[in-house]
């Protein structure tokens, strides 16, 4: 309620949390990768030639992938970077 209020007041407050600091060179990486995967999922999501199963597949393999460049992300996180 109170950052609402400060908001529609338009008043400035600062984060609350600090943003996590990651090696850019992996940033930069997992972001191409992300774009990618992106990418793929829109092909899959606008193509008709997938049965409903393999589309199914498809998207669960994609979904793994996501959680997994999650968690490398999470894992390369850099507190002097």
């Amino acid at each position: 309620a109170s950052w609402l209020r400060a908001l529609g007041l338009g008043e400035r407050r600062p984060r609350q949390r600090k943003l996590p600091t990651v090696d850019p060179v992996l940033l930069r990486q997992i972001s191409g990768m992300g774009n990618n995967l992106n990418q793929i999922a829109r092909l899959l999501h606008q193509s008709l030639s997938f049965s409903p199963s393999e589309r199914v597949q498809l998207l669960a393999v994609l979904t793994s992938m996501d959680h997994q460049l999650s968690a490398l992300l999470a894992e390369h996180r850099c507190d002097d970077c």
